[in-house]
């Protein structure tokens, strides 16, 4: 999804900066807000929870330093 989004942005954004920027937060983990909304709301806190912790980590281990080898590049 995230590069779906950086091509679809690319046709009418030119300022790498601003790609960039869309493509971070494309691919930004599932927010702890997921997880506060879920346990207000009486829903599965462990599910929220779970998309909370396995985002986080595959974003941390996988997609930053990609994405920031890839946009330091060029």
């Amino acid at each position: 999804m995230p590069l779906l989004l950086y091509g679809a942005s690319s046709l009418v954004v030119t300022d790498p900066v601003i790609l960039g920027t869309i493509f971070l937060a494309a691919s930004a983990p599932v927010a702890i807000n997921a997880v506060i909304t879920a346990q207000l709301f009486h829903l599965n806190v462990d599910l929220a929870v779970a998309a909370f912790l396995e985002t986080t980590l595959l974003y941390v281990a996988v997609l930053f330093p990609l994405a920031y080898s890839f946009f330091r590049q060029g």
